[in-house]
């Protein structure tokens, strides 16, 4: 029971990470909750149950584990995630994945792709299109050929 417990917390807190920590500390929320109903549920059953206490006390204290697990996951990825993104840090940060894509379409002579993914660039970030976008190599190279 505590292998599986144990495997329950790690699943939630594979997610961890500066930009899915809201997703985990849910996830850790939601894993609490249910881990809390088990211990309800199994209490409950041993005061109707007593001849079974021996069989639905690993199943409570299995239960317990687990709440305590997700308890550490969601502390955990409250300190990592740090304050949440502005606008302009997540438009800039899209500008870059959609940077790295035309990167990736110039160099391999994809250049309808860069035409198609500068004007969405451009209004993530002008300024990031200008510094970063537009400075590359290959992406330039694209830019100056006539898109198709």
């Amino acid at each position: 029971m505590r292998a599986i417990a144990l495997v329950l917390v790690l699943v939630v807190a594979i997610g961890c990470g500066p930009r899915n920590g809201p997703r985990t500390m849910h996830r850790a929320e939601l894993t609490l909750a249910g881990a809390l109903i088990g211990v309800l549920v199994t209490s409950a059953a041993m005061a109707a149950l007593p001849d079974d206490k021996s069989t639905l006390i690993p199943i409570d204290v299995g239960f317990g584990v687990i709440a305590l697990g997700s308890v550490g996951v969601y502390v955990v990825a409250d300190v990592t995630s740090g304050p949440p993104m502005t606008k302009q840090q997540i438009d800039q940060d899209d500008a870059w994945q959609l940077t790295r894509r035309a990167q990736a379409a110039a160099r391999t002579g994809d250049c309808a792709t860069v035409h198609a993914l500068e004007p969405r660039v451009i209004a993530l970030d002008a300024s990031f299109h200008d510094v970063v976008f537009a400075r590359d190599v290959a992406i330039r190279r694209c830019l100056a050929a006539p898109a198709r």
